[in-house]
């Protein structure tokens, strides 16, 4: 008798004595074994009924051992079909459970192991490789919803693989006990893609990720399923790349002072006096003033008939002064309004910087009057070619025809060819020589935002002679 079978015996002993069946019990069958023998050895087919009813075995046998075909079954939980080997279910295999589950495949020493299909109760089933009854190795998986299909550890997919939902959604790529992990590609049934870092199932690290419902991309790191640096502001300024290489060197400063102050610690200069050294100015302060210049330069009085000023727009993360270089496509329209409700604007101090607009101030509805709008594109790393250009030109000249007697000031408008991430450069927007003298407002605003935070619009005075 093998291990095996004591330890059986052993167990049936305890939840079922010999003898003892109450009135109201079924007989339990006859204990022992009848079949086939050589001498006092079982050995060929026969049937082996263990002292615990729920215990039998019917099958093959080899001097007194399991061997061969045969089937092993516990009452009320399982049946075994399939290869015997010294005495342990090892070989090909089905075995099936009151609860509904199957396996089908190769065993060892009782365990499913090596190629073999599950199917759970519910209806899912796993096709691949077993290891002592653990899904491990190639394998793949067909849920009610889902499909995994690539490697597997301890029951859960690590290494490479493949997830698709049925609604569409695909990830393909690394894994880590269960889990996004690694390298890989998302693409979600709306049509948004990502491709990049994940870690523990957000992305994380440098990664691209593009939003289908807006077209905007963003190539950038990643922290927490959010890029590390997030637009939330339009900020003017008279030349975008001044202002970037300004801001630049103003972080560069910033790290400088920073690992000096460190390696000087708390040391005086020569004369044991603390030298007096100008505070370099933070990138906050380089957008402050570049964003003041800018609206100083804005707000000079213009004539019907000429041309506002060329602006150059950035898209920053306020906190830090950061350009939003890693955004793509966004889009920014523009609208020329008459204030309604102005009173004569007061006089002011020769380069003093306009007041802020109101922040309970909403931007105006695209469809309401004035409608005539401006769209542009921030970025893309390539000059937009002529046809894209006129596609553009022949849209806004249709919305201006559509917006009829309500539009006021149809602008004209150029789009530039020097876009740049995160940059826009807005000019050729003439006054007609029908506009009526007063304070006028250029409202620019995103019109789709980001899935990750809404940008504040940027409203800017100018003053029709």
């Amino acid at each position: 008798m093998t291990s095996a079978d004591r330890q059986v015996e052993s167990a049936a002993a305890d939840q079922s004595p010999e003898g003892e069946n109450g009135p109201n019990v079924a007989p339990a069958p006859t204990v022992g074994y009848r079949g086939a023998m050589q001498g006092r050895l079982r050995h060929g087919s026969g049937r082996y009924q263990y002292k615990n009813a729920a215990f039998s075995y019917d099958g093959e046998w080899e001097q007194n051992v399991k061997n061969g075909r045969g089937k092993f079954t516990v009452a009320g939980y399982s049946t075994y079909e399939g290869d015997f080997l010294d005495g342990e279910m090892t070989g090909q295999g089905e075995m099936s459970w009151t609860s509904g589950a199957t396996y089908s495949g190769e065993f060892l020493n009782g365990e499913p192991h090596g190629q073999g299909v599950h199917v759970s109760a519910d209806g899912e089933t796993y096709e691949g490789e077993f290891h002592f009854g653990v899904r491990q190795g190639s394998g793949v998986l067909h849920g009610p919803e889902v499909v995994k299909e690539g490697h597997w550890h301890s029951h859960r997919m690590h290494g490479h693989g493949i997830m698709t939902h049925n609604d569409g959604t695909r990830y393909e790529g690394d894994w880590s006990k269960g889990e996004f992990h690694g390298q890989g590609e998302m693409r979600w049934a709306n049509g948004d893609m990502y491709t990049g870092g994940w870690s523990h199932g957000s992305r994380q690290g440098k990664g691209t990720f593009f939003h289908a419902s807006t077209g905007m991309s963003f190539d950038c790191q990643w922290l927490d399923d959010r890029p590390e640096v997030v637009a939330d502001k339009l900020c003017p300024v008279t030349s975008a790349g001044e202002v970037c290489q300004r801001l630049l060197e103003a972080e560069q400063a910033q790290s400088e002072k920073g690992a000096e102050d460190q390696g000087d610690g708390e040391e005086g200069n020569a004369d044991g006096e603390d030298a007096e050294v100008e505070k370099p100015a933070t990138p906050e302060e380089v957008l402050r003033e570049a964003e003041l210049e800018a609206r100083r330069q804005f707000l000079v009085s213009v004539t019907a008939g000429q041309k506002i000023p060329e602006l150059h727009v950035l898209c920053v993360q306020a906190s830090g002064a950061v350009v939003c270089s890693h955004e793509s496509r966004r889009i920014v329209r523009v609208c020329l309004s008459k204030d309604e409700d102005e009173g004569q604007p007061a006089k002011k101090e020769k380069g003093a910087p306009p007041p802020p607009p109101p922040e309970e101030e909403e931007v105006a509805d695209p469809g309401a009057n004035p409608p005539s709008l401006v769209s542009l594109i921030f970025d893309s790393a390539t000059t937009p070619d002529q046809g894209e250009k006129e596609e553009a030109e022949a849209e806004a000249s249709e919305e201006a025809e559509a917006s009829q007697a309500g539009a006021h000031f149809p602008p004209r408008f150029h789009l530039s060819a020097n876009m740049h991430h995160g940059v826009c450069t807005i000019k050729g927007i003439r006054i007609p020589e029908t506009a009526v003298s007063g304070r006028h407002t250029l409202r620019l605003w995103s019109v789709s935002n980001s899935p990750f935070a809404d940008v504040s619009p940027l409203l800017l005075r100018l003053q029709v002679e």
